[in-house]
């Protein structure tokens, strides 16, 4: 991979100002990653806490760099909240009726008392299963 030399020579990230020789894991890491999205035609989020690794990942367009798990969790959630919604209630829809169901089969098994010392749970009935959201 004769661009990992050709970083480390120019010294463009993730090599730095100082041509760091232990960054040659991170050349070759980001390089593959690279060049597998190039390939495939994808991007990828990439989370490393490394400053050099940042700004390797932010001259190229398919790598998405975050400095933390909770940062990346953070995007995820806000940017596919709707669209997991949205899939979720589709689930919901074609399979109300297995988890009406099954939740009513499951539900009397729970094992339920009472407050009462003296009291005791004889039977459990379920009348009525809705699904509200």
């Amino acid at each position: 991979m004769p661009e990992v030399f050709e970083r480390y020579f120019k010294q463009t990230p993730p090599f730095g100002g100082g041509g760091k020789k232990h960054e040659f894991p991170d050349a070759f890491v980001i390089l593959a990653v690279e060049q597998w999205c190039k390939q495939n035609q994808e991007s990828m989020y990439v989370v490393s806490g490394d400053q050099d690794f940042a700004e390797a990942c932010a001259e190229l367009n398919a790598l998405h760099h975050f400095g933390k798990l909770d940062e990346f969790l953070d995007y995820f959630v806000q940017e596919y909240d709707s669209i997991l919604y949205s899939y979720a209630n589709q689930l919901v829809a074609q399979f109300e009726s297995n988890i009406i169901e099954d939740l009513a089969s499951e539900f009397v098994n729970l094992g339920f008392f009472t407050d009462l010392p003296e009291g005791e749970v004889d039977q459990v009935e379920v009348r009525n299963v809705s699904i509200i959201e």
